[in-house]
């Protein structure tokens, strides 16, 4: 067995030795052209949501997660920069592709894995009202952190099937 010349030491304690010795860079303002390669010195918060709207996150069916189990109606879809301009209720659905405005009346986007389409109708699963929102008002109905995080950012979080 070869021994090292060198003395080892813990991973840790090495990380400490570096910190220690590594300068800190002060901060400075750039302009947004000359940040490229850059660092941020602190966190860049938008000011607003973007999208400014609800927005879907997967393909599928925007419904009502009162209508789980259901055949609804498609009445139309909703897709980028063509949204849908009807209103969803009860016993209707839009198709809705990512980035599609979710349409009035919906609460929830349901992924189009799970559903069943026949001809002009879809069947959604039977249980949807834990995976719905899209408002940070209804975010504590949701188990997942990223459904989370996008409802705050205007997402609608999708509908999985328990």
């Amino acid at each position: 067995m070869r021994v090292s010349a060198y003395p080892l030491i813990d991973v840790d304690e090495a990380a400490l030795l570096v910190l220690e010795h590594t300068p800190v860079l002060g901060t400075e303002r750039v302009q947004l052209a000359d940040a490229i390669g850059r660092v941020l010195a602190e966190d860049l918060v938008a000011s607003g949501p973007l999208p400014a709207f609800p927005s879907s996150a997967v393909d599928g069916y925007a419904v009502r997660a009162a209508d789980a189990g259901k055949a609804l109606r498609v009445l139309g879809e909703s897709s980028a920069g063509r949204p849908f301009d009807g209103t969803v209720t009860a016993g209707t659905a839009a198709r809705i592709l990512t980035g599609g405005v979710v349409p009035d009346g919906a609460d929830c986007v349901v992924m189009v894995e799970h559903v069943r389409v026949s001809g002009e109708e879809v069947t959604v699963p039977p249980s949807l009202g834990r995976w719905r929102a899209h408002d940070a008002e209804t975010l504590t109905t949701l188990h997942w952190v990223a459904a989370e995080a996008l409802a705050r950012f205007g997402y609608a979080a999708e509908c999985e099937p328990e």
